[in-house]
């Protein structure tokens, strides 16, 4: 697997100096908008078939599909993984040093990213951006993150049930509960509904 991203179809290699954290103020924003080289990033199987098999198309169905196709791949590679396993007891680092920290891992729903600062062996600062923080982050300097570009122009059959914008939401895997307010174009308010995404 490689380690990087695309940045407007280009591979780059991942530079975690080049990760930023955003606050948002507005009535309607709930969440921080993160940003990589100052863009949106959409993290989890989607960004990961993208980068190692090759797949481009953002939609629905390619993020379910992505999703689907990795769970196979992951299945496999626990069955290698559990013939090497060996028990034993874990080590504890006892020394503690001032100093920054920053690790990053891909995980299901995506990347996840810790940053600690250590001062006089107590934590000063701890900051963490989840896959859902990279994937549902709001426009910031008038550039629309990946939800929200995801929600564009989707087609609602039904405005009393619009299932078509929670199918979106819930192809991102959000590790939040989540409402949709459906509104006209006039600023009437048509439907809102609310789900809780397990």
């Amino acid at each position: 697997m490689q380690k990087g991203s695309f940045i407007n179809k280009e591979y780059k290699e991942l530079n975690l100096n080049d990760i930023k954290e955003y606050e948002v103020l507005d009535d309607i924003s709930f969440i921080k908008a993160p940003r990589y080289l100052n863009l949106p990033v959409e993290t989890g199987p989607l960004a990961r078939n993208s980068i190692n098999e090759g797949w481009i198309k953002s939609s629905t169905m390619s993020r379910i599909r992505a999703r689907v196709f990795e769970t196979n791949l992951i299945a496999e590679k626990v069955k290698e993984m559990l013939k090497e396993a060996v028990m034993n007891k874990n080590s504890i680092a006892k020394d503690i040093l001032d100093g920054t920290g920053i690790g990053i891992t891909d995980t299901i729903r995506g990347a996840l990213y810790h940053k600690v600062e250590i001062k006089n062996k107590k934590i000063l600062q701890y900051n963490i951006i989840t896959p859902s923080a990279f994937n549902l982050s709001p426009t910031y300097d008038g550039i629309k993150g990946p939800l929200e570009k995801a929600l564009i122009g989707t087609y609602i059959e039904d405005t009393s049930n619009p299932i078509e914008i929670i199918r979106t939401v819930h192809s991102f895997d959000p590790c939040v509960s989540c409402a949709t307010h459906l509104v006209s174009k006039d600023g009437v308010l048509l439907n809102e509904n609310h789900f809780v995404h397990r």
